[in-house]
């Protein structure tokens, strides 16, 4: 499962999200457009992830999305270029989205299965800087996180990291072709085709507290 950093230091566990789950797949058409700009000057130019990075940030910075190259580490998803994503706690919630060079192939094919990753990414930061425009003080949003951020059991379990999750649990179900009905029906007995989804299960009991406010935003992220 990827881990994404915790710039974003201010949303503590006793925060509150009990009014409605964030949704972000509404900024799709924006960012999809502008990958489509980006499209003509990356694609087939098999350039270095510096000059992408250039590229990506020339369109993506008026919404304060940051592409930032990083070297290779040992995230799931290095291998695909992706070192994962962060939020941090300044004016804007700036989102960075980390690369490193392995990227370089699969932006120069530009397929749109790479395009939508990359996507969700962004998607699980967008739920962070929507958390954060929730807080009703600064102060608050300063705070340090309330949890080792080297204990990755304890980091999933965190409510603000479970809702955005949840998000990427339904899209990646959805890729694999099941519709919203089926995704329901099988989460009664915690079926699911998300290695994320199946990633939790490995760390957390199906009566815990950590898996039954995953699925209950799951179910609020399929309310129509």
């Amino acid at each position: 499962m990827k881990r994404y950093k915790p710039l974003f230091s201010g949303i503590r566990d006793n925060f509150l999200f009990n009014e409605a789950v964030i949704k972000v797949d509404a900024y799709d058409k924006i960012l999809y457009s502008l990958f489509d700009k980006c499209k003509p000057h990356i694609q087939n130019k098999n350039l270095p992830v510096d000059q992408i990075i250039t590229i990506l940030n020339k369109e993506f910075s008026f919404l304060k999305i940051v592409f930032q190259a990083e070297k290779i580490n040992n995230s799931d998803d290095a291998h695909l270029g992706f070192n994962g994503g962060g939020t941090e706690d300044d004016e804007y919630n700036t989102i960075y989205v980390f690369l490193n060079s392995n990227c370089e192939s699969n932006f120069n094919q530009y397929n749109n299965k790479y395009i939508a990753t990359t996507i969700k990414i962004i998607h699980h930061e967008l739920i962070h800087r929507n958390q954060a425009i929730r807080m009703k003080s600064r102060e608050i949003i300063s705070k340090e996180f309330n949890y080792d951020p080297d204990n990755y059991r304890e980091y999933l379990q965190q409510k603000i990291e479970i809702m955005p999750f949840a998000f990427m649990m339904v899209e990646e179900s959805r890729a694999h072709g099941w519709n919203d009905d089926k995704i329901l029906q099988n989460l009664k007995t915690f079926s699911n085709p998300s290695a994320l989804f199946n990633g939790y299960l490995k760390y957390f009991d199906e009566d815990s507290k950590t898996v039954k406010l995953l699925v209950k935003y799951m179910y609020m992220y399929l309310q129509k």
